[in-house]
């Protein structure tokens, strides 16, 4: 399932449950984002100067999560793995 990363809405980052992954990515513009993946599936990404720059409800409880160029198209994407319904979202960064 591919998900593109939504921008959040004002205020910043929605409340959510504990970070259970990180990871660094590299966004479409190369530039350089945190990836947060929550116990209740929600991934937030950051920008190196704290600011939100996206997020995705994987509506599921996150496994695990990590970064790869999934495809060799030579853009990273988010894969988070999800159980509860079981399903691995791929996430593109902008």
């Amino acid at each position: 399932m591919r998900t593109p990363a939504a921008p959040p809405g004002p205020g910043g980052l929605p409340l959510s449950s504990g970070v259970l992954r990180t990871a660094l990515v590299k966004g479409a513009g190369r530039a350089t984002y945190l990836a947060a993946g929550c116990k209740d599936g929600q991934v937030f990404l950051v920008t190196a100067d704290g600011k939100p720059a996206g997020h995705c409800d994987c509506q599921g409880r996150l496994e695990d999560l990590t970064v790869a160029d999934l495809n060799g198209d030579g853009k990273e994407k988010i894969a988070a793995v999800c159980s509860e319904p079981s399903r691995v979202h791929v996430i593109a960064v902008p």
